[in-house]
């Protein structure tokens, strides 16, 4: 049996797109091998023990897509990494010990934000359409993630917006940004927060803290957003008018574009964002922060 785990990594650049890594944990590997004597301080990171190759997570998801590694910080015996309690298994696990993180690397396959979508929206037929996949928590969590932006691109709540993608202002990034501003928007917004299972919090990126649940939810719903966004309104780009484009029209073709760049110069670029900031206060000039594209 599969138990199917999404880790979420966000961007970790202006260029950077991020990505989800889908794997597993399978109870057909080997039983784990127990560690003796002292425990280390300072563990360096090993491979999962019962981690399922990528061709069985892709077996399972009905598709292929790259394969890539990343560490997460799992809770850990002397056994090695505690199973997920969906994990029907027959071996002999540490219980005595007090669980500990340690850094494990989980190999999977790897999808860019607007693939890793269509995956997360059916996560649930995964499940119901196999009796030997299950779904861990982690995984039912983005699934339900992934079902709040959809809603939010359904109801154009979506607002354009720059920018900056270095401290020089040279360079500015043409982005759509989710806008989640009822009161039932804020409820869920909380609640997902408040739900959001530990495992989706263990990736290693070299800082002593875990990252937020806040910022985790909140940079997957802006980078998904934006990308499904600039990918399916592409063929409804506004048309262009013939002659050397302005400001706002570098600024529109980014929006539909893969690469979000605004190929302006740097004092069009600092016009452009001044002129935005004024277009966005007139967006609120009511009162009322509902508006929608």
């Amino acid at each position: 049996m599969l138990v199917l785990h999404v880790h979420w990594r966000p961007p970790s650049s202006p260029v950077d797109t991020g990505g989800m890594l889908f794997w597993a944990e399978t109870s057909q590997a080997d039983p784990p091998g127990w560690r003796r004597g002292r425990l280390p301080q300072r563990p360096r990171p090993k491979d999962h023990p019962f981690c399922a190759l990528p061709q069985a997570v892709g077996f399972a998801l009905g598709r292929d897509a790259n394969r890539q590694s990343v560490t997460l910080q799992l809770p850990s015996s002397r056994s090695g990494p505690l199973p997920s309690p969906r994990l029907i298994h027959s071996w002999n696990i540490d219980e005595e010990t007090e669980p500990f993180l340690t850094p494990w690397k989980i190999k999977g396959l790897w999808l860019p934000p607007v693939e890793a979508m269509s995956i997360l929206v059916r996560l649930p037929s995964v499940e119901a359409g196999n009796a030997q996949y299950f779904l861990g928590n982690d995984a039912r969590f983005w699934h339900h993630a992934a079902a709040l932006a959809l809603e939010a691109l359904a109801a154009q709540k979506l607002v354009p917006i720059l920018v900056r993608a270095d401290p020089g202002e040279r360079e500015y990034h043409a982005r759509w940004l989710p806008v989640l501003d009822s009161p039932d928007d804020a409820g869920r917004l909380a609640q997902l927060e408040a739900i959001m299972p530990p495992l989706c919090r263990a990736g290693v990126d070299g800082s002593s803290e875990p990252p937020s649940p806040h910022n985790l939810l909140i940079t997957f719903l802006n980078t998904s957003c934006d990308a499904l966004a600039r990918q399916l309104g592409r063929a409804g780009t506004p048309y262009s008018s013939v002659g050397k484009p302005d400001p706002v029209q570098l600024w529109i073709a980014a929006l539909f574009s893969a690469d979000p760049t605004i190929k302006a110069s740097p004092a069009q670029l600092q016009a452009l964002e001044i002129g935005h900031r004024a277009w966005m206060r007139n967006l609120f000039v009511a009162g009322d922060p509902t508006f929608r594209i």
